[in-house]
């Protein structure tokens, strides 16, 4: 027996070894997860996207716009069409049945999973050989722990493989991939699976339980570089440029920063700008880089954009970009030239502005053939209004040629008036990417949060390899938002053109909206896309209105909004802070000089229902403490404790209490300071609502 064994893993040992350059398994796929050396090079087999999702079947044979095209029914339980590719049993009486999720013909790979809990059970096969068959979210949520055995919630992929509700486990197939899923409709059954189609003869190791093991070390190594970005290895011989205390002043273009001749690529390059308002410069100051000829540059996007940051700095660390805290800003986005490259600066701004940085130039052997360009494409709509019965499919990309869609990311500004996120969700709509000549799209996802990577509108600052909201304000979704995702295994090939839509749709009609979209894509020389001249007042700063009011809207119906000033009853050390990030324009803020110190508010009774319901909007800062409650004399949450520390941001969020008994009186509700010297509490406003009033 145990010669069998060591036969096995000898054979799953070869599985994770490329046995020439053109071979795939999991080994070579592997690799892919971080090397970002590969996406300007088109020498590796050719496949196309295939993408299944539980986007809603409604909108299926309908053309652009057409009534039925924005129909949101994508998984919540209880569609007129099941979500899937299609029948294999029809649902019982209590809604269980059994569907086709995919059937896909190989040579191929799964390259992403994704779910926002899907009930139910999948089988999955591989050459007509079972895989698994278990839990459907576990599947779609940490692959390789559910086909090793691994209960959930015993992950050691977290963070690294799984980025927030998505899945980055490549698995080969030779020929190929089946998935059934059986559950009961009328739950939850959210998800997305994309899939490479390899060229026909494309030799393929198919993936093996084995082949986890075999590949222990090569996945440990990913996972380092996946946790930690900005580690990622430079190539042997590189020359490091230095810019060096380069001024553009006011309203002046074509300041240039660095000019590399001869044929190479930009393999890394780091920038800090100084400027007296530095969220204003980073907006209000165009990058472009220009390879060889092209006069204008392939790159062009706004500074702070471009690094995915906007409206200051909002510190981030994914494979392509790293944004520091110190205001340092790193691509690590491969960018070959065959003659020179040229990195210059519009400044469109009316304050000088100071750069400093490096770039660093790898050998690159440059193919007509092979060889990409580097390009983004920046746009931006202000003083628009989100709607939620009037959605509209917002242009990202749309561009010719051969080429390789790498990234996305998204700035908003949402003057929501409703309080959280159920009601002031921007991003309820789906990404709809066409590739080549897909009449219907390619991609068709199940919402915008979903396509970057997480899940539930949530109002969370994450930041992953792939995929990221370094900004959210809030409360909830309220406020300056950035959003990213890079597609680095999931790369999206396109043989000839490329249109990405992104639909908003919001929960409510929300005027004076500004949405900003940026894409990344690598393309062979020749190609084009409909980017336009940045213009002035495309880069004019959006300003969020002086003053708001929380709207009794969903999520926030029913309840009563006190302004904490206005109910403090006791309470020492206290004063007043101006932000338009609060109600009113102003926050109370308390600032306790040592542990147990009280405050004191004093909430109006709430006379009919039979529970009662408190929420709090509260400051969370770098300077933020830590508190407990009590509320009628009770300990809140059983004495638990409240973090109001925010590593770098200050951000509106909102603390849900449990809910307590109605005592139909009024209601004291106490504060403890827990934290230490020099901290602080920041609280805006109280929300109060009987259970019948919701």
């Amino acid at each position: 027996m145990k010669y069998l064994f060591a036969f096995a893993i000898g054979w799953a040992f070869l599985a994770c070894m490329p046995l020439y350059a053109q071979e795939v398994n999991t080994s070579t796929l592997l690799d892919e997860l971080t090397d970002l050396k590969r996406l300007p090079d088109l020498d590796g087999p050719d496949y196309t996207v295939l993408n299944f999702s539980s986007y809603d079947r409604q909108s299926g044979g309908k053309y652009k716009d057409q009534r039925g095209w924005y129909d949101n029914s994508d998984g919540f339980g209880n569609e007129a069409i099941p979500n899937f590719e299609g029948v294999i049993e029809a649902a019982d009486e209590e809604g269980k049945g059994k569907y086709l999720i995919c059937d896909v013909e190989g040579p191929g790979a799964v390259v992403r999973e994704w779910s926002a809990m899907i009930n139910g059970r999948v089988s999955v096969s591989i050459d007509g050989k079972e895989l698994y068959e278990g839990p459907a979210n576990h599947f779609f949520r940490h692959t390789y722990d559910a086909i090793a055995g691994i209960p959930e919630g015993e992950s050691s992929y977290e963070n690294t493989f799984s980025q927030s509700f998505s899945g980055y486990y490549p698995i080969p197939f030779a020929k190929r991939l089946r998935i059934e899923w059986s559950g009961n409709l009328k739950e939850l059954h959210f998800y997305i699976l994309q899939v490479r189609k390899y060229e026909t003869g494309t030799k393929i190791s198919s993936f093996t339980l084995g082949d986890i093991a075999a590949c222990s070390e090569q996945m440990q190594q990913a996972m380092e570089l996946l946790a930690n970005p900005d580690k990622l290895p430079l190539s042997e011989g590189v020359r490091t440029m230095d810019i060096a205390g380069i001024t553009v002043p006011e309203k002046t273009k074509r300041v240039k920063v660095m000019q590399v001749d001869g044929g190479g690529a930009i393999q890394e390059f780091s920038i800090k700008v100084k400027a007296g308002d530095l969220a204003s410069a980073l907006r209000q100051n165009i990058l472009r880089i220009a390879f060889d000829d092209y006069v204008w540059g392939q790159v062009q996007a706004p500074l702070g954009d471009f690094f995915t940051t906007a409206m200051g700095i909002d510190p981030m660390n994914s494979l392509p970009f790293t944004v520091g805290k110190d205001s340092v800003l790193t691509c690590r986005f491969v960018m070959p030239f065959k003659k020179s490259a040229t990195l210059w600066i519009d400044n469109l701004s009316d304050q000088d502005i100071e750069v400093n940085g490096s770039v660093k130039v790898a050998p690159y052997k440059w193919s007509d053939d092979r060889s990409m360009y580097f390009h983004t494409s920046w746009r931006i709509d202000h003083d628009i209004t989100a709607e939620e019965y009037a959605p509209v499919d917002l242009v990202v990309l749309m561009a010719r040629g051969k080429g390789r869609y790498v990234g996305t990311s998204v700035f908003l500004k949402n003057p929501a008036s409703g309080p959280n996120n159920w009601g002031n969700w921007w991003g309820e709509g789906d990404e709809k990417i066409y590739i080549d000549d897909d009449k219907y799209p390619t991609l068709f996802g199940t919402g915008t949060e979903d396509y970057f990577g997480y899940a539930w509108s949530s109002s969370d600052l994450f930041d992953y390899a792939y995929l990221g909201q370094p900004r959210n304000d809030g409360p909830g979704n309220r406020g300056f938002v950035t959003n990213y995702r890079f597609h680095i295994i999931d790369d999206l090939v396109f043989q000839d053109h490329i249109a990405f839509f992104m639909e908003l749709f919001s929960h409510d009609s929300i005027p004076d909206f500004t949405y900003g979209r940026m894409a990344y894509y690598y393309a062979l020389d020749g190609s084009y896309d409909d980017h336009e001249l940045i213009t002035e007042d495309d880069v004019r700063i959006p300003v969020m209105p002086l003053t708001w009011e929380p709207k009794k809207l969903k999520g926030s119906k029913g309840f009563e909004f006190y302004e904490a000033e206005k109910v403090l009853v006791k309470g020492d050390h206290t004063g007043m802070e101006e932000n338009l990030l609060w109600s009113g324009g102003t926050s109370l803020v308390w600032r306790p000089e040592k542990q147990g110190e009280k405050l004191g508010l004093e909430l109006p009774a709430v006379a009919d229902g039979e529970e009662l319901e408190i929420r709090l909007t509260v400051k969370k800062s770098p300077e933020g403490g830590k508190i407990s409650m009590k509320l009628n004399g009770e300990k809140v949450a059983g004495g638990a404790i409240y973090d109001l520390h925010e590593d770098y941001h200050t951000v509106s969020r909102i603390i849900y209490l449990p809910k307590v008994n109605n005592s139909k009186k009024q209601n004291r509700l106490e504060l403890f300071f827990e934290g230490n010297e020099g901290q602080q509490v920041g609280l805006d406003f109280i929300w109060v609502r009987s259970s019948e009033l919701q």
